[in-house]
């Protein structure tokens, strides 16, 4: 079941856990899986979640996998408690070399299992985190001080950004030695082929010509977390003054909806557009069609959409609160960050953005966006984790199996 039996004996058996089968993952995990020197299962302790609506086609995994059995409890829409048995027999039939924890350390009894039966047997922990001091700010002390006492005890630390880097440097004194930054990308290629692809066609070139002259696009969960309120009413804002006619596409679902609507109908002179939720191969046209990114939110790990914008050639107007804005935003280059509680610098940062689109030729600013994004890919995604992978199995102050 989990391919021990034709491991060789230089081969590093890595058991990963991981919450859900994401799509941007599922790309991830296929790129460490190509490494002769690393046998790979992932373990997920569920297939989905309520709060996320991905359609995963399974047989785009070419890596084994298994899913723990256990109990599911939605405790809200954003939080589900996962309750697995099966942790120690996956240990016992996989024989790891190395963890890769991944999956939530509060909301998962496996996780606890995982990193207990890893300390137990000598195995090294290498803790895949996101959170940094804005994505988790609003959580309890007693909730803290749980996360504190299990995040200390990891071996090393592979990272979804720069803001997670320095949570764990100044909230819980994390040695910077033991931390590897990477970042959050799914298989940007192959994205930023599909938008090429159907901003080439002629359908794509006459939609746009029928469209306003800037086009914007919103792509996240309609709650108070991105921000979308902020995004409507700075288009209500300048709209007034604007020289050029300007549109807003709104890809997501969520309790705002109605509230997001309602806003829509007063615009006078911006033309939105409302797309309800996507999957990732129909947003594809939408980033085709598209000239600006916005997504202030208040308080992201590390958006995806960030980064499929960017390998879309969209200058993109993101936020001091994601952590993917600390990885992939040149200011000025490929876009422009703001403190998202301050709508005064929302509006300005879209009133440049749409300077930018406007004064400058469409191919040189794609280009420039394009070459700022060029070195994050999903293969050096992959080999960043696949070096700390080496360097934890080599080190001789680790213990291992």
């Amino acid at each position: 079941m989990y391919g021990g039996s034709c491991t060789s004996v230089t081969s590093i058996r890595l058991l990963a856990f991981s919450n859900i089968i994401a799509p941007y993952r599922v790309a991830f995990f296929n790129e460490i899986n190509r490494q002769a020197d690393i046998t790979l299962h992932v373990a997920y302790l569920a297939r989905t979640e309520p709060n996320r609506s991905w359609t995963v086609n399974e047989s785009d995994i070419r890596y084994p996998h298994s899913v723990i059995p256990g109990l599911h409890l939605n405790l809200r829409r954003d939080k589900t408690l996962h309750l697995n048995a099966g942790v120690c027999g996956l240990f016992g039939e996989f024989m790891p070399n190395i963890v890769f924890l991944g999956t939530d350390m509060l909301g998962s009894c496996a996780s606890w299992q995982a990193w207990h039966l890893a300390r137990r047997l000598g195995i090294p922990i290498i803790r895949y985190e996101a959170r940094h001091a804005f994505a988790h700010a609003a959580e309890n002390a007693i909730k803290k001080l749980i996360y504190g006492y299990f995040i200390r005890r990891m071996d090393w630390y592979f990272v979804y950004s720069c803001l997670t880097k320095a949570y764990l440097i100044e909230e819980y004194g994390i040695s910077q030695e033991k931390i590897t930054v990477g970042y959050n990308v799914g298989d940007s290629k192959i994205f930023l082929n599909k938008v090429r692809t159907i901003r080439d066609t002629p359908e794509c070139k006459r939609e746009r010509a029928s469209l306003p002259a800037v086009m914007m696009l919103f792509v996240g969960h309609l709650d108070t977390k991105k921000n979308i309120l902020s995004v409507l009413r700075s288009c209500e804002k300048i709209e007034h003054t604007l020289d050029v006619t300007l549109g807003l596409f709104i890809a997501g679902d969520g309790p705002l909806k109605d509230h997001v609507l309602a806003l829509a109908t007063k615009m006078k002179r911006v033309r939105v557009v409302y797309l309800g939720y996507l999957q990732s191969t129909e947003l594809a046209r939408y980033y085709a069609l598209s000239d600006i990114f916005v997504m202030p939110t208040l308080m992201d790990s590390a958006s995806i959409a960030l980064s499929e914008a960017l390998h879309s050639g969209l200058f993109s107007v993101a936020s001091t609160r994601d952590g993917s804005s600390s990885n992939f935003i040149c200011e000025g280059v490929n876009g422009f960050v703001v403190d998202p509680t301050d709508e005064k610098a929302l509006i300005a940062a879209i009133r440049r953005a749409i300077h930018v689109v406007r004064e400058e030729p469409e191919a040189d600013r794609k280009a420039r966006i394009l070459a700022s994004v060029a070195d994050y890919t999903i293969e050096r995604y992959a080999e960043r984790l696949v070096n700390v992978v080496r360097e934890v199995y080599k080190a001789p102050s680790l213990q291992r199996t």
